[in-house]
């Protein structure tokens, strides 16, 4: 029987039947179900002139379990917790990285979740109370590095034997795919940034590859690609003693100094 290409199985039961070659809804005689002969997926009102490939991707699109997941993985990739009270955030890339919870009212970086606020109640030192708004970022977060050229960023994962992509991914149009959140007349529109892609930036826009070189190398300390500048503002904002400076001390040479209390002083966290 199992040979006969008119016996069908039941998909709901074990009982098995002879259909008609050109038949496409089966009803089962024990139980009654009804599955589509060719697919043999139960049958519904949304497989009317559909294809079985089409009707397979209707499911799929509108599988609760399927969107529930997709809206997970959506939270994975591109979301961000409130470090206070744990409420989840679909977030579009760009913009301020000030970020105010709607549900516990913290504010805090997206890039690193440490909380904003005014230099008067920060207390950390003389240096923070002349500050406005401010967060204590590590300086391994986006806030600082999003500053840097894909070129030293690159430096920085190459040295740590990091891989990234340069190349862009198979259907590229030139334009950066990056999602991002506008502002209109009518409310938040979601939509691709657009933005040209620059060459070796792996079909992104300068910003956006900044932003995917800096997620790369967030696990990494950035003193290799700091200069003397950001190592002197690193100690400033610990309120930390600037190391004693000669009058033949090249700006590499005193880069060196800071980056070795910074190194013993501050670390990542």
């Amino acid at each position: 029987l199992a040979r006969d290409p008119n016996f069908k199985w039941c998909v709901e039961c074990s009982s098995g039947f002879f259909v008609h070659p050109k038949q496409k809804k089966l009803r089962c005689p024990e139980c009654r179900s009804v599955s589509c002969a060719s697919c043999r997926k139960p049958w519904s009102s949304n497989h009317e002139g559909l294809t079985c490939e089409q009707y397979t991707k209707w499911l799929e699109d509108n599988d609760p379990e399927r969107s529930v997941a997709a809206v997970q993985q959506h939270l994975k990739e591109n979301g961000l917790e409130c470090p206070r009270c744990h409420f989840k955030y679909s977030l579009s890339r760009g913009g301020c990285m000030h970020f105010t919870c709607t549900q516990c009212k913290y504010e805090f970086c997206y890039g690193c979740g440490k909380p904003f606020m005014m230099g008067a109640r920060c207390g950390l030192s003389e240096y923070c109370a002349k500050l406005g708004l401010h967060a204590h970022h590590p300086r391994n977060c986006l806030f600082y590095l999003r500053d840097k050229e894909p070129h030293e960023l690159q430096t920085l994962l190459q040295m740590n034997n990091v891989t990234y992509e340069t190349e862009p991914g198979p259907g590229s149009t030139g334009r950066c795919p990056v999602q991002l959140q506008r502002e209109t007349p009518t409310g938040l529109v979601d939509g691709a940034c657009g933005s040209e892609s620059s060459p070796n930036n792996a079909g992104l826009c300068k910003m956006h590859y900044v932003e995917y070189l800096a997620g790369l190398a967030r696990a990494l300390d950035p003193i290799p690609i700091m200069d003397v500048s950001e190592l002197v503002a690193e100690l400033r904002r610990r309120a930390l003693p600037l190391p004693e400076r000669g009058p033949w001390d090249t700006d590499p040479i005193y880069a060196g100094m800071c980056a070795e209390i910074v190194r013993e002083k501050i670390p990542l966290d």
